[in-house]
């Protein structure tokens, strides 16, 4: 990234001056020697053929010499902890994302939550492409300029990242396809029409999803421990806690909410026995750790040469935990917990009071896919559903800056609360009997 200012400029008008000269030299053959229309169209194709191989090319320039150049930034999106930026390529006019790394910024890293790593960041990607792998193009570094926050400077793009491959103190950005809105899940769920055959979509998400588990790999022995789910939960509580200062200033509302916590320590220690056993049963695996209708792109059926070749509808999931492992490396339970809470809190948005229960819908149609025993583990994954709405309310408040959206995912989060108060109770009486029998049957 040590190229001179004057260098970039001169890189990148020299490429728009070459691309332009050779459409209007195009233009003016035509209009010079009237050749047929098609001829022209051919020509051009030719012209552009040219650069999409100078572009090729590149890729074989030394990297001392590859040119650092210039991108307007048509668009972003910045949060707390995150800064998309939408800018073009500039040999076909393509319009990319460029997700920003930002390992130096003090104000995103953290101790608490986001741990900025290289080996994490590069897991994440491998993870992201293994599922989106026409979409992930690859990283690259950059450099927002200095005179002009409106543009942004772009390097060689490394499709296969390694560690050894990336400089210290540069900043990098992965690289990715932009999407169609309109294909995001939250949009393909909405109620257009009386045509949308909303079951049926949430059948298709559920099989995606259960598909997209079983393919994952089985984390280590360390991982989904008890212990680690305990201190897992301590980071959150405390994080909920802070959201809910900064949100609530009337004692009386805080203590309707405030109870959730404790509520929360008092079944992960009662719900040891269902940890240890999720684990025994190799259900802990790297999963995607942030499933939400943000994050879940839906790809249509496509069909080329006449219908003879087809690729079927697909699901894209983007943007995985690449911050900390402690929340990717979890039971399958909890991650499809964060993308139920997700459904459940924007569908009853949009279909009132049957949000609740087509979220639900989907629920037992994935348990019914990965062959999960919805009842046995009806306990667990309340708690899970518990603590992901307890996540969501905390990162809308704390990091996303959507206080609004953190106050109905409290309210989705007391709902299930109340509900994991009632299945706890039960499992304690439960658990009550059984130590009477066991105790009764060794005394005789």
């Amino acid at each position: 990234m040590n190229v001179s200012i004057d260098r970039k400029r001169f890189y990148t008008g020299t490429y728009q001056f070459i691309k332009k000269f050779l459409v209007y030299l195009s233009r003016l053959i035509w209009y010079f020697l009237n050749l047929p229309l098609f001829f022209l169209y051919f020509l051009i194709y030719l012209l552009y053929l040219i650069l999409h191989i100078l572009y090729f090319l590149y890729r074989f320039v030394p990297e001392k010499y590859y040119p650092k150049l210039l991108y307007p930034i048509e668009d972003e999106i910045a949060s707390a902890t995150t800064r998309v930026i939408f800018t073009r390529k500039k040999h076909n006019n393509q319009l990319i994302c460029l997700k920003l790394w930002q390992l130096y910024d003090q104000k995103i890293c953290n101790d608490k939550l986001v741990r900025r790593n290289v080996d994490y960041l590069l897991e994440g990607f491998k993870f992201n492409r293994r599922f989106a792998q026409d979409v992930c193009l690859g990283i690259v570094p950059v450099k927002v300029d200095d005179d002009d926050n409106k543009k942004i400077y772009r390097g060689r793009l490394i499709e296969k990242p390694e560690k050894s491959l990336l400089k210290p103190r540069v900043e990098y950005a992965f690289m990715m396809r932009h999407l169609n809105e309109d294909s995001r899940l939250d949009s393909q769920l909405k109620p257009r029409d009386q045509s949308l055959c909303i079951r049926a979509m949430l059948e298709f998400l559920a099989r995606e999803v259960a598909v997209m588990h079983i393919q994952l790999e089985k984390s280590a022995r360390n991982r989904g421990s008890s212990d680690s789910i305990l201190s897992k939960l301590k980071i959150n509580i405390e994080l909920f806690e802070d959201a809910l200062n900064k949100l609530i200033h009337d004692n009386k509302h805080f203590t309707k909410y405030r109870w959730i916590t404790s509520l929360m320590v008092q079944a992960c220690k009662s719900y040891t026995e269902f940890f240890e056993q999720r684990r025994e049963e190799d259900h802990i695996k790297r999963c995607h750790g942030d499933l939400k209708v943000s994050n879940l792109w839906i790809n249509p059926e496509k069909s080329y040469f006449c219908g003879l070749k087809k690729y079927p509808q697909q699901l894209i999931a983007l943007d995985c935990v690449d911050f900390n492992p402690e929340f990717c490396h979890i039971d399958t339970l909890s991650d499809v917990a964060m993308l139920v809470i997700d459904l459940e809190m924007h569908l009853s948005d949009w279909y009132r009071q049957e949000g609740e229960e087509l979220a639900q819908y989907f629920l037992e149609c994935y348990l019914y896919k990965m062959k999960e025993d919805g009842e046995r583990w009806k306990p667990l994954l309340e708690y899970y559903m518990t603590e992901k709405s307890l996540v969501c309310t905390y990162v809308s408040i704390l990091y996303d800056t959507q206080p609004e959206v953190g106050k109905r995912y409290l309210e989705v989060a007391l709902a299930h609360a109340q509900r994991l108060q009632k299945l706890l109770k039960s499992t304690e009486y439960t658990s009550t009997l059984r130590q009477i029998a066991i105790a009764a049957k060794e005394s005789i």
